[in-house]
Formats: C-alpha cells, structure tokens, sequence
C-alpha cells in the first residue's frame, strides 16, 4: 500500500467587515495550533469600510497514494465558530504545507513558498534529512508522531541588507550593513565562493569586524582578495522566523595572480618548429580567455583542481620576434592582459645548448631564463638562467606539493576569519602529518612549518582547546619534519627564512599547552618528540617531577611552593613537559648580552614546560633540570623569542648554572619556556705552550686523514662500534672537503665509494651532531664542489671535530658526548 500523504491548507475566506467588529477572529482546531503563534490568527488588520479580511484556517486532508487530485472541490464546511457570522464567500484556497510519511512513521513537512515553520518549531525539530546546520532556511521537517504545527506565513522582511559597493578593489576595506526595522536575535555571517556550493562561516579574524548599534548590525571585511569574493549571506531570526539576506561581491583577478608559462621564450626554429603558451588562473574566479594572434593555433581550456589554464598551442615558428597576449574577460570587470613574448634566436646568437639536468632544457638565447612547468600535483615553475657567457646557471625549483599549499591557505584564511576553528584546526593538522613523507623542496618544508605557524595563532587567537588525536598528529608532524631525512632541506630553506625554526617552535610550543583538560593525562614518544602532561590534583609535596629518556639524561622538577598557590585556589592545573630532540640545531646562533663573543653549542635537545591554569598559561614558576654527563663551560639558557628583532636568540635571564655532583649538572630557571644548556667550545685557558701543542696535533691528525690508508684503516674500526653511523658519515665528508681545502686529490677504497661534497653529502654529515651546521658552509648543492660561502666556522674547529671523531671511535661510545657546532 503506498505511503500516506498529509496536507494542511490555508483557506482564504472573504468576511465583509460591514457586518463585523474588527476583532480577534477564531477558528477551528485551535488545539493544533503552532508554537509561537495563535491559530486562526488574523493575517489583515481592520483598515475601512468595505474591506475584507483573510482568515487562517488549520485543514488535514488525506489522500490514498501520492499523486495530487486533479481539483479540490470548494464545498468545504466552515469551522463552526464562524457560522454564526452572516453569508461568507470563499474567494481562495492555498496550500502551506505538504507532508509525506515514511514506513517507520516519521513525517517530512516541506513548506510551500512563502511560508516558513516557525524559528520556535524549527529549533525543536530534525530537518527532513537529519542535518543540523547553522544555514537551515526551517523549510523542512521531520516528526516522529504527530504532526504538532504547519508552516505560517511569511511577514514582510523585516531588514535590509546594504553594501557600499558590488566591485570591490584589491587591499579596499568593504563594508556591509544590515538595517534592521525589528528586533534581529542570533546574527550570523557567511560567504560563498564562486563555483563552490559550501558556505563558510566568518569569525572575527585578522580581517574581520562584525559591529552592532541600536538599529543596525555590520560586517566589515580588510584587505580585500580574490579569496574574500562571493556570495555574502547574513542571517537572523526576527518576528519568529528566520531570515536570510544576499549580496554578490566581486573582485577583479590581479595580474600576479596569471601564471604564464613561459613568461618569455627564446626558441631556434631550426631545432623546434613550434610551441606551447600558458595562461593560468584561480578556478573560483569567472573569467574567460583569449589568444591573440591566433592564427593557424589552436586554443584549449584545461581544469585542475583550483586552477584553469588557457592552452595556445602554436605548431611554426613566428618569422619574427612576436608577442602573443592572454586577454582575461569577466562581466562588468574591465579586462586583464597578460602578454608573453617570443624571441626568435638568430644565426651568430650566443646559446646554451639543450640540457636534461633535473628537466629537459631547450636550446636558449644568452641572457634569457627557461622555464619549464613542476611535476604533476606540484605548483611552481622550474627556471634556469642561461649566462652571457653561453653557460647554464644552477637549476632554481620553487615547486612546491599542491596539497601543502592548498592546507597552508586554508590556515591563512582561517586565521583572517573564514571557517570554524574548532573544526578546520584538527582536519588541517590531521592532513598535514601525511604531506611530511611527500616534502622534496626547501619550499615544501617551509610551507609546512608555515601552515603549523598560522594554526597557533589561530588557537591563540580563540582559545581553541585541541583534542589528544589533533595533538598526536601535530606531534608525528614535528617529529618528522625534525627528521635527518630532511635536514637538508632545512639547511637550504633558512637561507631564504632565518627565523623558520623559532616560529616553528613558538607554535609548538602554543599548540601543545592547548590540550583539552578532558585529555589528561597525555603521553607521547617518537624518535625526535616526546611529552608528557597529566593534571594536577591536591597533593603534598614534592611537587612535580618528570625524567626522559635522552641523552643527555634529563629530569625536570618544578618545587610544591611554585605550584602550591595554584592548587589551592582550586583551579584545575595541568603541566605538560615536551622534549625536541634536533631542533637546537635549527635555531638561529643568535646569543643575548652576557653570551656573546663565545662559539657555543647545545646539546641537541630542548626542554619546553608549560602550566595551565583554567586555560590560562602561568609562566612565573621555579623549575630545576638536571642534565647528566655534560662538560666544559656550561650556561643554563631559554630561547627568548623576542629579541633580535623576532628572530630570537638564547638567553641566560632568570637562569642559573649549578653543579649537583660530579656527574650531574643542574640548572634553576625561574620561568618557564623552552630550556637548553650551553656548551663553550672554548673551554682550553689561552697559553703559549698549549697553542704550540695544539698546532702540533693538528699536523698530526692531519697527516694521518689525508694517508688514504690511515683512512681506509679507520673507516674499518669505525664499522665495528655503536657510533659507527655518525662517524662513517663524518669521515666519509670529511675526506672530499680535505681535498676542496687543500687541494690534495684522494681515491675511494677499492669496492667503495667516497661521499661527494654536494647535497648527498650534506645530508650524510647531518647524521654527526658536529657536521648538521658546518657542512652548510662548505657545501654548494647546485654545483657538487664548492667553496666556502661563509666564515662561520674557526679553523680550530676542524682540529676539535677530527680529535673528537677518533677519540669516540676508539671508546666505543654510544653517542656523541657533547657535539660541537659552530657559530
């Protein structure tokens, strides 16, 4: 048997108002009437003689199958509280509601245009299909039973929605205001891009002020992009509905928003006839291309997955140099021209001939820059200059992983103000811990830290409260981005960006004390990360005490008399204690008054412990570390990240350096932050005699590393200990520096292979504390051999470094002792 369907009709029913008291009017079934409303409401008010007035009326009908009758007959019996009143004519009849049930009972009710369930009703009941959204027009719903209402209709909108302008320049600041002539309760702001259906909820962010008077609520938006274009959407409950207001904002395409590829081109028509030309832009604007010239080309559209490209395919070679133009074309939007120009090299022209290295590389004009496009799923371009001189120029790959940069605008704009933060902070650190594996470019590495910057300001900002699955992902994240599979990468993104690695670790550290207490106690432990939280509940002392399994061996304490008025003041107090091993190495070497003029280096780990007091962070604490086994000239140092112009650098403020015992070093700090030791490299007083010794060393152990088989001799005493990884790789670098230094030539063992000083090399030596830094200096990735780029590291280092290496090599040491570095 099919399902019934259920209709509830609003009658329209003409009263002469001669004959009536301009009065409440009544109707039947008054008991069915809708929440927030009165049924048999009056729709018109009294307004003169001769009128009439339209009375509701709430009327089931039933019918046997779904189909809808032809005709409705007209011959409907009044309610019997107007039959008392003279003659009535039935001038109308509309539908308000239409409901279907289903087999387990449950009936959707859909309203009719211009009726709407009430804000009441809606907020009681399930949409149709079973979402919950901040949007819902309350169009549709769904009753398990009785039916308790039917949709009314709607008043008059009761606002106005203004905007100062549709056209909206880019960097222009756009307003938009909505006049209200009601009350208006439970405002909220929403934008839609073009060509995107999802809605997205605006927060007062970077870019972003919502404001409210007496009358009138606004929503102003700063810095305006093509990314803040769309569909703006204000919604409200006012009069007991809700209500949605519209406006379109556009924005026109910036020119560096056009990707051409090429942007220029040299080509030889004798070793190709033809080419391709490139215009790309963002897929969520509404623009159209055109070619011009475009004779005998042929002209395609290709879509990716937020870009099209306009395609010009030229199959001969221009007589002359020609310069073709992209011309872009969106309505009411005046356009923008994109030119590439094409230069045609003549015989005599000085060239670089064709290359494969890393791309293929065509024959190009002296003084041009080829260009040739990223790998599938990257963004970018690959260029290289070719010389005056005819020479090419090292490779410059600015490609970077499509999915990095679509998750680090999603953070950008999240922290301007698009979307929730509660939702997209853990969706976008749960995606970002997989990219780590894909990260094969400086830029790769620098958009990932950078999106993991932007999410700690945005929890910050709102006080989001991270749960343990977000926070294990970001802190797989950090442990492979700390990684030595990608330490080269970090060497050659500071170069473009010396502050990435404070910024990375101010966000980590932000990110991990927003744990949700709910959460506690929380455990971590990788390779390079490992962290441990718990609450802290009324307890006597000792207070709190941590150890870690690290070297060096590593326990913190903070004194029950730092936490005491914490505790009984009864707030609830979590401490969390977080330990990066490496990320030392990825600090600036930048030293506050008192530190400087002294090479120092550290001991590849930083201590990182937070207090949380009722989601607030308390700093001002007593906290002692105890650090096993280290030697020379220690300083107990935090990393202040506001000095040296935000760069940040290690400072002693607050901090002091006590010896236990023997064995155990101790520092007393009086804050808390990200803790670290100091090493002197210098700890050796000046003295002649010991200078004399020293130089006499040094031609010693350099004698005997550049004897191939004192080398080769080494090598294989290295094998047999536990450090033999660091070592090997030390030596391995070492040999072929030697060799770049002093000119003397060496040759592999037979059957081996000697490390080559270039970026295979570079990431060999990060595996030896002592080379993570140094190796940088001497190193040029883009030519294999180099020369030294900087003067960083003193020449004694290198006497310090090969002592240290043959000395841990026949102790057989499980680690390092303390690594050196330079500064």
């Amino acid at each position: 048997m099919s399902s019934l369907a259920l209709s509830q009709l609003l009658l329209a029913v003409t009263l002469p108002l001669l004959e009536l008291e301009p009065t409440f009017v009544p109707t039947a079934q008054s008991e069915l009437s809708p929440y927030g409303g009165k049924s048999g409401q009056q729709l018109n008010q009294y307004s003169g003689e001769g009128e009439s007035v339209l009375v509701s009326s709430y009327v089931h009908l039933e019918f046997s199958s779904t189909a809808w009758p032809q005709e409705l007959s007209k011959n409907f019996t009044l309610p019997t509280a107007l039959a008392v009143l003279p003659p009535k004519t039935l001038t109308g009849l509309g539908l308000t509601t239409e409901c279907r049930a289903n087999h387990s009972g449950t009936s959707l009710c859909t309203c009719h245009p211009g009726y709407q369930w009430n804000a009441t009703l809606c907020s009681l009941y399930p949409h149709c299909w079973g979402r919950r959204s901040e949007r819902d027009s309350c169009m549709c719903r769904s009753f398990h039973g009785p039916v308790t209402g039917y949709c009314q209709l709607l008043p008059p909108v009761p606002a106005n929605l203004i905007l100062d302008s549709q056209l909206q320049m880019h960097g222009n600041t756009l307003n938009l205001i909505l006049l209200k002539k009601e009350e208006a309760t439970n405002l909220r702001w929403f934008l839609r891009h073009s060509k995107n259906h999802t809605p997205i909820s605006l927060w007062p962010g970077t870019n972003v002020l919502q404001t409210s008077s007496e009358g009138q609520s606004g929503l102003r938006v700063a810095r305006m992009s093509r990314h803040w274009a769309g569909e703006y959407e204000s919604i409200f409950e006012a009069q007991g509905f809700r209500w949605r207001l519209r406006q379109l904002v556009k924005v026109p395409l910036q020119e560096e928003e056009v990707v051409r590829l090429p942007d220029a081109l040299s080509i030889s028509c004798t070793a190709s006839t033809g080419f391709q030309l490139s215009c790309c832009i963002p897929l969520t604007t509404d623009y159209t291309a055109t070619w011009s010239p475009g004779e005998d080309s042929q002209a395609s559209l290709q879509k990716m997955s937020d870009s099209q490209c306009f395609v010009l395919a030229v199959p001969h070679c221009p007589a002359t140099n020609t310069t073709y133009t992209c011309t872009l074309q969106s309505q009411n939007l005046p356009p923008l021209v994109a030119p590439v120009s094409i230069t045609i090299i003549q015989d005599g022209d000085t060239t670089c001939p064709e290359d494969f290295s890393v791309v293929s590389w065509n024959v190009t004009k002296a003084g041009f820059v080829a260009q040739a496009p990223c790998p599938v799923n990257k963004k970018g371009v690959v260029k290289r200059l070719c010389g005056t001189d005819g020479i090419w120029r090292p490779v410059q790959n600015t490609c970077t992983e499509a999915k990095i940069l679509t998750l680090c605008l999603k953070a950008k704009l999240l922290l301007e103000g698009q979307g929730k933060p509660y939702e997209e902070v853990p969706w976008i650190l749960s995606e970002l811990q997989e990219q780590v594996g894909v990260a094969s470019t400086p830029s790769d590495l620098w958009e990932m830290l950078h999106t993991v910057t932007l999410l700690a300001k945005v929890v910050a900002e709102t006080s989001t409260e991270l749960t343990g699955s977000a926070l294990k992902d970001l802190l797989t994240t950090t442990d492979k981005i700390l990684d030595a599979n990608i330490s080269a990468l970090w060497t050659l993104a500071q170069a473009q960006e010396p502050s990435m690695g404070s910024d990375f670790l101010k966000a980590v550290e932000t990110l991990v004390h927003s744990l949700r207490p709910q959460q506690h106690p929380f455990s971590f432990s990788s390779a390079n990360v490992l962290l441990q939280s718990q609450l802290l509940r009324h307890s006597s002392p000792p207070g709190y005490q941590m150890s870690f399994s690290t070297w060096p061996l590593l326990q913190a304490r903070i004194p029950w008399h730092s936490l005491a008025p914490l505790v009984h003041s009864g707030t609830n107090v979590s401490i969390t204690s977080l330990v990066l091993q490496k990320l030392d190495y990825r600090l600036p070497s930048n030293y506050t008054q008192g530190l400087w003029n002294t090479p120092y280096t550290t001991p590849g780990l930083i201590l990182v412990v937070s207090i949380t007091a009722d989601g607030q962070a308390f700093t001002q604490a007593e906290v002692i570390m105890d650090y096993e086994d280290m030697n020379g000239t220690l300083h107990c140092v935090f990393w202040d990240h506001r000095v040296f112009q935000g760069q940040g650098g290690w400072s002693d403020e607050g901090c002091e350096v006590h010896a236990a015992n023997a064995s155990i070093t101790q520092c007393i700090c009086q804050h808390l932050t990200a803790f670290s030791i100091l090493m002197s490299q210098h700890t050796v007083p000046e003295n002649p005699t010991l200078d004399l010794l020293s130089q006499g060393v040094f031609i010693l152990v350099f004698g005997c590393l550049t004897d191939k088989k004192v080398l080769e001799a080494l090598r294989k005493r290295l094998r047999g200990s536990r450090s033999s990884n660091s070592a090997i790789s030390m030596v391995s670098c070492t040999r072929p520096w030697l060799s770049v230094r002093f000119g003397q030539p060496f040759s592999s063992p037979p059957g081996e292979t000697w490390a080559q000083p270039g970026e295979d090399c570079a990431r060999d030596c990060t595996r030896s504390p002592f080379y993570s830094k140094q190796i940088s200096g001497y190193v040029s990735p883009a030519k294999g051999l180099g020369v030294p780029v900087t003067t960083r590291m003193p020449g004694g280092t290198v006497l310090y470094g090969l002592l240290h290496l043959i000395l841990c090599s026949t102790l057989e040491k499980t680690e390092w002792g303390a690594p050196m570095k330079s500064t």
